[in-house]
């Protein structure tokens, strides 16, 4: 017997090609379960969290971007509003529309 022992690297790999489709489908079903389970336990958390329509509170935003931006986050507090309407939003936007203007503001 040579020193030190050789192991037989070929057939080890051969062993593991054939196992590893299996070990991907048992990790890939584990995975697929440990989501479904995380978003039931996030999505009942969170409903249970949900303030109350009548919640009242004030709210003010600091937020920046181009006139796109300003219209999408508008449209955004429109629909906050409608479902909170006794929060009041302010948004304090500032244009910028370059990357030299971020450096300024």
């Amino acid at each position: 017997m040579p020193y030190p022992p050789r192991l037989h690297f070929d057939s080890i790999r051969s062993d593991v090609s054939r196992r590893s489709p299996q070990i991907f489908c048992r990790l890939l079903a584990f995975l697929g379960l440990f989501l479904l389970i995380a978003h039931g336990r996030l999505s009942t958390a969170s409903a249970e969290n949900t303030p109350s329509a009548g919640t009242k509170a004030e709210l003010v935003l600091f937020d920046f971007g181009d006139a796109n931006d300003k219209q999408i986050r508008d449209a955004a507090i429109a629909r906050f509003n409608k479902r909170y309407p006794k929060v009041k939003v302010t948004d304090q936007f500032t244009p910028i529309t370059s990357w030299p203007d971020i450096s300024t503001s």
